[in-house]
């Protein structure tokens, strides 16, 4: 299973609970030929999503604004959806915006309440190994952290914070409004977990 489409078919099987809810479900797997190359190349179907930018919604709901937590509940989503994941057995799902979409279901649904669907289950592994040699071998440790760094890159752009603004901050100790939002938001998501 070190073949590119066998860890994405493993970690759909293994993630097939959460599929519909923070996962867009599996309708398929095929082997198709590449009109560029003619070689076999391996393809999924998911449902059709109806995203919208994470930090674009985020931002409608004032994560740059100081006190507004509106947002919240889209980023404790996010944080669930991750915890829900490793607890199945599957790590290195590549969390970043790219890979988060907040989507109010159907079209046709005028839900107030968006909701979080990862996708790109590309680079995940399994977490659970029979061997410590196998867990060395693919770095578990290393993703795990990988994701756990990820959800808080995501939650500090949605607080405004490129990493360049976040490194020139730091670097010349300026005023970081955004640490604050960040630090509610935490603060918040621990009490309501």
């Amino acid at each position: 299973m070190n073949s590119w489409s066998g860890w994405r078919r493993y970690a759909y099987s293994k993630l097939s609970s959460l599929q519909g809810t923070p996962l867009p479900c599996l309708e398929g797997t095929f082997m198709v030929t590449s009109p560029d190359s003619e070689q076999e190349e391996f393809a999924m179907l998911m449902t059709r999503i109806y995203e919208r930018q994470t930090d674009a919604v985020c931002r409608e709901l004032g994560s740059e604004i100081h006190g507004n937590t509106r947002w919240y509940p889209i980023a404790l989503e996010l944080v669930r959806a991750v915890y829900r994941i490793h607890q199945l057995g599957i790590v290195g799902s590549d969390i970043r915006e790219q890979n988060i979409l907040v989507t109010n279901g159907q079209k046709s649904t005028l839900s107030p309440l968006p909701s979080v669907k990862l996708i790109d289950f590309a680079s995940s592994q399994p977490s659970h190994f029979d061997t410590t040699y196998d867990m060395d071998r693919y770095k578990i440790f290393r993703v795990t952290i990988s994701d756990t760094g990820g959800i808080n890159r995501v939650i500090v752009d949605l607080c405004e914070a490129s990493r360049f603004k976040y490194l020139r901050e730091h670097a010349y100790g300026l005023s970081c409004d955004w640490v604050g939002r960040k630090t509610k938001f935490w603060q918040w998501a621990l009490q309501n977990t």
